[in-house]
């Protein structure tokens, strides 16, 4: 309760079930019984005649009640007497057992079997629940899983006396005080006064002059430790002295006195926001200058080239705002044998200039063609000037483009203007036209795209749509046939109508039929063609397409076979689909009609 009670009375109730019976003489609490009985204070009581009504008191009534009810309220109590600490609280015995981020903390007792080997303990642990035991910053103590946390303790007003002994001297490693007294080191200049007079403390340099003040603003994302009830000149000496990491910043909360040391500033990683409970300081030495930058709207300072560049270096993007309106980029390709190709020109600003080719590539020329009008994207890119020199203006450089932007401006690039080429690297690009088909050694992709043979099935997506790289296609068998051109009818035979054992070579490769270039075969490749057909005996090679043109992929060229292969594949040849022939110059072959026996596979 948060009020004192006014007045209240003993609640009776009423004994009897029936509705007409007579109320019964005040029930009293008793002890005893099947149950036991708690005296409860309510605002309400049972409606005579009813047990599911009650009727809402304007004063409250003792009662009767089962002591395992739950009730809405919990009344009021000391809060627990925790304590304080002085400097590292290596002395503190008090009753604090919430850690600082507030888990519960575990027993000594409880723990001990997961107390780390080898921990040097300088007192015996007892049965509270914070302590420290191994001379750590703070007071600890071990939560659920194992892991240790820093206590939330608060630090004492007043200073108590050290309960250590005078000595004439100190071990190495110790600090001995004026009156006496050894303590380590570390707690020399530590900004936390140790020694009786704090002398330990005289001297020592101000670091927080290293720092420089932001009020009401936080650094966040790049906090490394957290130190609680740490003076200010403590937090800076905290950062300065910082062993595992470079400490850059900190950010404090002076009503808390909590320290957040950070691994970088501002500067370099933006970030501040506002917090009117917090103080950022930052130190001179380790910030950038940023007298001649751009300075984002969390303090992120950028080379003053970035802005507009059509990258966003700000976290907001202030960095690319009042910049050119990139709906109003127009492209055109000049000096090449139509408006589908030539030297690539941009217009921004109302001025025309040209590409830059370094890394220009074929994403960068789809990008272009795209925003022309051209659908199926580029044919092929070029460089160093290919269509011709422009007037040496670049406005555009350092394009890296995806390949689906649907601007050239929406691309990464250097910034406009900004380029370190020469008169001699403008980028050129050749589109495909939408009617376009693709030539004899090309690879018609399902976009409609070209590409050449040699890029077919090399486990990259040249198309665009991966359609190059179809698995069924390319984990296809190679198998062979032999085909005879009907005069009358101009189609092709399969198989030749007439001689079934001879004709114009094609080979399916990745499953695309195609023909074999005839140059400097023997009979040597022919026994292996015939093998491979499943015949055996004598062979005869016709050249100079005897049996027809062929279409599509001349696949083989430089065969040259021992005579004793199973296959075309394992003789040596240029690569597949690589060669200088044409179809005028399509492989025909004769086999003897003597089938091989069995065991010889016509597929390999």
């Amino acid at each position: 309760m948060s009020e004192d009670l006014k007045f209240t009375k003993w609640w009776p109730g009423w004994i009897g079930f029936p509705a007409n019976d007579t109320p019964a003489v005040s029930e009293h609490p008793r002890i005893g019984g099947s149950e036991p009985e708690c005296i409860i204070l309510r605002d309400f009581y049972p409606l005579k005649d009813s047990w599911n009504e009650v009727h809402t008191a304007k004063y409250f009534f003792w009662k009767l009640g089962n002591c395992q009810e739950k009730l809405s309220f919990v009344c009021e109590r000391d809060p627990l007497e925790i304590g304080c600490i002085v400097g590292r609280g290596e002395t503190y015995h008090g009753l604090a057992n919430i850690t600082s981020s507030g888990k519960p903390c575990l027993t000594w007792q409880s723990v001990r079997t997961i107390i780390p080997q080898g921990m040097t303990l300088k007192k015996k642990l007892d049965g509270n629940y914070c302590s420290n035991p191994d001379g750590d910053d703070l007071p600890w103590c071990f939560i659920d899983g194992g892991t240790t946390e820093f206590c939330d303790i608060p630090r004492c007003p007043y200073k108590e006396p050290l309960q250590v002994e005078e000595a004439s001297h100190c071990d190495p490693g110790k600090y001995r005080c004026r009156t006496g007294q050894c303590i380590h080191l570390e707690f020399v200049c530590d900004g936390l006064e140790d020694c009786p007079n704090g002398d330990e403390e005289e001297g020592c340099p101000d670091y927080t002059d290293i720092f420089e003040k932001h009020s009401g603003y936080m650094l966040n994302g790049s906090e490394v430790e957290k130190w609680l009830y740490t003076p200010k000149p403590t937090c800076a000496i905290r950062c300065v002295q910082a062993k595992n990491f470079v400490c850059y910043s900190y950010n404090y909360e002076e009503s808390t006195s909590t320290c957040l040391l950070s691994k970088s500033n501002a500067g370099l990683v933006g970030g501040l926001t506002r917090d009117f409970k917090w103080e950022y300081h930052e130190r001179i030495d380790l910030a950038p200058d940023c007298s001649s930058s751009f300075i984002c709207l969390d303090f992120k300072c950028i080379s003053k080239a970035k802005i507009c560049d059509g990258r966003r270096d700000c976290a907001g993007g202030e960095d690319e705002k009042d910049c050119i309106d990139i709906s109003t980029l127009k492209v055109r390709l000049t000096n090449g044998t139509g408006p589908h190709e030539g030297r690539v020109e941009i217009k921004v600003g109302g001025v025309w200039g040209e590409v830059c080719d370094d890394m220009w590539g074929i994403e960068d020329s789809h990008v272009v063609c795209k925003q022309l009008g051209y659908h199926k994207g580029a044919r092929s890119f070029y460089t160093n000037s290919h269509f011709g020199n422009g007037e040496g203006l670049y406005l555009m450089d350092d394009l890296n483009c995806k390949g689906d932007e649907q601007n050239l401006a929406l691309c990464n690039f250097g910034g406009w203007g900004k380029n370190d080429c020469e008169f001699g690297e403008s980028a050129g690009v050749t589109c495909y036209l939408d009617n376009e088909v693709c030539s004899y050694n090309e690879w018609t992709c399902d976009n409609g795209r070209c590409i050449d043979f040699s890029f077919y099935c090399d486990q990259i997506n040249d198309c665009g749509d991966n359609s190059d790289e179809n698995p069924d296609l390319c984990m296809s068998p190679i198998e062979v046939r032999l085909i005879e051109d009907d005069e009358a009818s101009g189609k092709s035979l399969v198989p030749p109508r007439n001689k079934p054992f001879e004709g114009r070579v094609e080979l399916r490769y990745r499953g695309l039929w195609g023909t074999v270039c005839d140059d400097d075969v023997t009979v040597n490749e022919g026994h292996v063609l015939c093998r491979m057909l499943g015949w055996a005996g004598s062979v005869a090679i016709y050249k100079n397409n005897s049996f027809g043109v062929g279409t599509g992929p001349i696949w083989l060229d430089g065969l040259r076979c021992l005579g004793n292969e199973l296959s075309v594949d394992t003789c040596h040849h240029e690569r597949w689909g690589s060669t200088n022939c044409d179809h005028t110059e399509d492989l025909g072959v004769k086999c003897t009609a003597n089938p091989l026996k069995a065991e010889v596979r016509k597929r390999i």
